[in-house]
């Protein structure tokens, strides 16, 4: 069974989905999924191993109007491309009107939410079939359903215990030596404190005594980060301390990044989603204007409320602390007695 998922969202989206591909390939082991996605995300759905082929899109090619959309080289491109191929299904996850067009014109049966926002509500009545969404579930819930429902399988149930945030701990079907060989000896802690959005970021003053706190700590501290707007945030957090400023990586460099941390601190941005995906132990900072529905799922997290952009440093050292108690392998490496590292604690 071939199926083309049509996902054009950002990296948040994108990573939401692939606990689905892992129930799909559990169920049905010879299924594949082509995927389209924006261009700047093409790395992740490779990492799955039940995708096949990966298409892509510019992100302003699909913020055009509707007409010139279909008149741009680039669909004309994607459409040339997707001919090759029989699908038996073809799914929307993006859930607009023109993502719903595009996918009622590949020749198969078509399937989305029937309900998205307030403002992609009527979209569905393009779909040959409807899923409600159901409101009080995680979007990584939602999808799951969804495709079960299309494809004709239960969703599995999920032997592993649920996460310190209480949510259930999804397979998202990713082999994490594919980015670097883990070691016990990982020291870094990595920090992922930018959003694109201000009123995500954790407030300037608040960040820049945690990072202070950390170096003060001996620990070696990274500033992770992926758009140019959150990187001039970091860079003035880093100045005048010993934190180390990331460069600008590729999606598979920052995997690597986080795959040799021993723990992760965050905020509600698309990194903390992958951060979750590769089990990476995590302390997120939850704000009140993301909802519930779209954050980080899975994985290895510890969440803290973010009010008004702050919290205090030293309740984030308290849940990294709590956090790592909970893996002994790595939680003496990281909290050291204050005498045997010869500094003293800061909270």
């Amino acid at each position: 069974m071939r199926v083309l998922i049509f996902n054009t969202g950002n990296l948040a989206d994108v990573m939401q989905m692939l606990p689905a591909f892992t129930d799909a390939k559990y169920s049905h082991a010879n299924m594949v999924f082509d995927v389209i996605v924006d261009e700047r995300w093409a790395e992740v759905p490779q990492w799955h191993p039940a995708v096949g082929h990966v298409f892509t899109i510019p992100s302003h090619s699909w913020q055009r109007g509707f007409i010139s959309l279909f008149a741009s080289e680039d669909v004309k491109r994607l459409k040339k491309q997707l001919r090759k191929y029989s699908y038996d299904w073809v799914i929307d996850l993006y859930g607009g009107w023109s993502s719903a067009w595009f996918a009622r014109t590949v020749q198969c049966a078509c399937a989305g939410f029937s309900k998205v926002d307030q403002k992609k509500r009527s979209s569905s009545v393009l779909y040959n079939h409807r899923q409600p969404e159901a409101q009080n579930l995680h979007r990584v819930e939602q999808i799951r359903r969804l495709l079960a429902h299309c494809l004709h399988y239960a969703v599995p149930k999920s032997a592993n215990p649920k996460n310190a945030s209480g949510q259930i701990d999804v397979d998202y079907g990713i082999e994490p030596s594919r980015f670097c060989a883990q070691s016990a000896s990982q020291q870094a802690i990595t920090l992922m404190l930018g959003a694109k959005e201000t009123r995500l970021r954790l407030d300037v003053e608040h960040a820049k005594q945690l990072v202070q706190r950390l170096c003060a700590m001996g620990r070696p501290v990274r500033l992770l980060w992926r758009d140019r707007v959150s990187g001039d945030y970091l860079r003035s957090l880093a100045e005048g301390t010993d934190a180390e400023l990331m460069p600008n990586l590729k999606i598979s460099g920052i995997a690597s990044v986080l795959m040799d941390s021993c723990s992760v601190v965050s905020v509600d941005n698309g990194l903390s989603h992958m951060a979750a995906a590769l089990k990476v132990p995590m302390v997120r900072l939850h704000s009140e204007h993301t909802p519930d529905c779209k954050t980080a799922y899975g994985g290895q997290q510890l969440v803290l409320a973010q009010t008004d952009n702050q919290c205090p440093p030293a309740q984030l050292l308290s849940a990294l602390e709590r956090l790592m108690a909970t893996m002994p392998a790595v939680a003496n490496e990281l909290y050291q007695k204050p005498e045997a590292a010869g500094v003293s604690r800061v909270y």
